[in-house]
C-alpha cells in the first residue's frame, strides 16, 4: 500500500514535471542559454541615429549578430553566444575603420543583456552626408567639374575646437586602401579616382555649430569660398595639389624628406580664430580671408611690424629625393587692407614676400572685394612668410617714355647746336 502511495507520488511529480517543460517554448530555452547586446548610436553632437546597422563579432569563433537603430537611436543585438564581442557601426558611407565607431570587450553572458553604457558615436574623425536624420554639421554636397560624384568622399571634422578641417579621402597611396587605412595617418590621393589637379571642386558644407572666419588650405588651391550666415553653409571652390609630405611635420620641424609624393591631394580647414591672439578688430578685419598652399601645414596669421605672416612648410625634399617646392596665395579683403595699411583694393598696390628673410616683389590682383598676392616656387622647410606693401619705387612705363623722350629732345638740341656752331665758322 505504501509503495503503491509512493510511486502515485512519482508519476504525479514526472506529470507535472513533463507538462511545465512542454509550456516552455524552445525560443525561451535558447534565450536562456545565450545573451544580448544593447546600447544607443548618435551623430557626434547628439543627434539620435536611426537605421544604423549594428555588428557583434565574437572575437573567438567569428559569429556575428546584427541590428537596427530605432528612431531613438537604441539597438538590442540578441542571441548571442556567451563570449567576448567587438561592436561596430556603420552608417550610410561610414566606416568603423575610419570613424573609430566601434567598442571592443564586450562581454556576454547566458540569460542576460549587457548595456554599453555610453553612446557609440559616428562623426567624430568625419561628418556624414546631409539626409534625413543627420541635419545639422554635415556636408551638403560635393560636385567634380559641375558634376557629383561618389567615389572620393569630403569628411570634416574638428581637430581643435575652432578648426573645421575637411580632408577629401581617396586612396591611401602606399596601402592601396580606400578611405580607412591606418587610423590616424591622412595621406590619401585622388588620382586613383581618375582627379587632377585640373579639377574644381565645389564642396558644401552645412554648420551648425561653428562659424568661420577664415580658410586655410593646406593642401589645396583654393579658388575662393564663402559662408551663408542665412542658410549656414560654408561654400568652398577649391583644387587638388600635388603634394609632397612625412609622417612629422608641424609649425615647429619638419623631417628632411617626404615618405610620400601625390599626384592629386585635397584637403583644407576654416577657423573661427577664437584662438588666436591677433586683436579683435584684426581678426574682424580678416573675415573672408584666406591662405593656400600645397604645404603640409600653415599657421594662423598673424599682424606685426606693418606685416602680414605666417608660416607654412613641408619637408626639404619629396619622397623622390628632389628638392620640394611649392606655392602661397593670399587673399586680403579691403577690410584688412584698410585695417593694416589704409588701403583698399581699388589702389595701386605691390606687396614685398618675405621667405625665410629673401625678399621678392609680388604684384597683387584685385579679386571680388579685395586683393590676391601669389608666390611660387618656395623651396619648402619651414617657412615664416609674410606680405606688405612694397616701398620700393619702381620707374612706371610713362615714366621710361618720359625719360627716353627727355633724352632725345636733348639730343637734338646738341646736334642743332652743333649745327649752328658748324655753319657760324663756315660763313666766317
Amino acid at each position: 500500500m505504501l509503495l503503491t502511495a509512493n510511486l502515485g507520488r512519482i508519476f504525479f511529480s514526472l506529470v507535472v514535471a513533463i507538462s511545465l517543460f512542454l509550456l516552455v517554448s524552445p525560443n525561451e530555452i535558447l534565450a536562456q542559454s545565450t545573451g544580448n547586446i544593447a546600447g544607443t548610436v548618435t551623430y557626434f553632437d547628439g543627434t539620435a541615429i536611426s537605421g544604423a546597422t549594428v555588428t557583434a563579432t565574437n572575437t573567438d569563433d567569428g559569429t556575428t549578430g546584427t541590428a537596427t537603430t530605432d528612431a531613438s537611436g537604441a539597438f538590442s543585438v540578441t542571441g548571442l553566444g556567451a563570449g567576448t564581442y567587438n561592436v561596430s557601426v556603420t552608417y550610410s558611407t561610414r566606416t568603423s575603420a575610419l570613424d573609430l565607431t566601434s567598442v571592443s570587450g564586450v562581454t556576454v553572458t547566458s540569460g542576460s543583456t549587457t548595456t554599453i553604457s555610453s553612446a557609440i558615436l559616428i562623426g567624430v574623425m568625419g561628418w556624414v552626408a546631409c539626409d534625413s536624420v543627420i541635419t545639422t554639421n554635415c556636408v551638403q554636397s560635393m560636385t567634380v567639374n559641375g558634376a557629383s560624384t561618389s567615389s572620393a568622399r569630403a569628411e570634416p571634422f574638428f581637430p581643435e575646437t575652432d578648426v573645421l578641417f575637411a580632408p577629401v579621402y581617396g586612396v591611401h597611396p602606399q596601402t592601396g586602401l580606400t578611405y580607412n587605412s591606418n587610423s590616424g595617418n591622412p595621406y590619401r590621393t585622388l588620382s586613383s579616382f581618375g582627379f587632377s589637379t585640373s579639377d574644381t571642386f565645389i564642396i558644401k558644407i552645412l554648420l551648425d555649430s561653428f562659424v568661420p572666419v577664415a580658410t586655410l588650405a593646406l593642401g589645396g588651391d583654393l579658388q575662393s569660398w564663402s559662408y551663408d550666415s542665412g542658410t549656414k553653409v560654408a561654400t568652398y571652390t577649391i583644387k587638388p595639389v600635388v603634394m609632397s609630405r612625412g609622417t612629422t611635420c608641424d609649425a615647429s620641424s619638419c623631417q628632411n624628406q617626404a615618405d610620400v609624393t601625390m599626384d592629386a591631394y585635397l584637403a583644407f580647414g576654416s577657423s573661427d580664430m577664437s584662438e588666436s591672439t591677433a586683436p579683435a578688430a584684426w581678426v574682424t578685419a580678416l573675415n573672408g580671408g584666406y591662405i593656400s598652399t600645397n604645404g603640409q601645414f600653415v599657421t594662423y596669421p598673424m599682424p606685426g611690424n606693418n606685416r602680414f605672416g605666417f608660416s607654412a612648410g613641408a619637408p626639404h625634399l619629396k619622397a623622390d629625393g628632389t628638392l620640394n617646392t611649392g606655392f602661397f596665395k593670399v587673399y586680403l579683403p579691403d577690410a584688412m587692407l584698410s585695417y593694416m595699411w589704409s588701403k583698399d583694393s581699388s589702389a595701386n598696390i605691390n606687396f614685398d614676400s618675405r621667405v625665410n628673410g629673401n625678399l621678392t616683389r609680388i604684384t597683387a590682383t584685385v579679386q571680388s572685394g579685395g586683393l590676391l598676392m601669389e608666390q611660387t616656387g618656395i623651396s619648402y622647410s619651414v617657412n615664416e612668410l609674410s606680405l606688405e606693401p612694397s616701398a620700393r619705387i619702381v620707374p612706371s612705363l610713362s615714366g621710361i617714355g618720359l625719360a627716353i623722350l627727355s633724352g632725345l629732345f636733348a639730343i637734338l638740341l646738341l646736334a642743332g647746336l652743333v649745327r649752328r656752331m658748324h655753319n657760324s665758322k663756315s660763313l666766317a
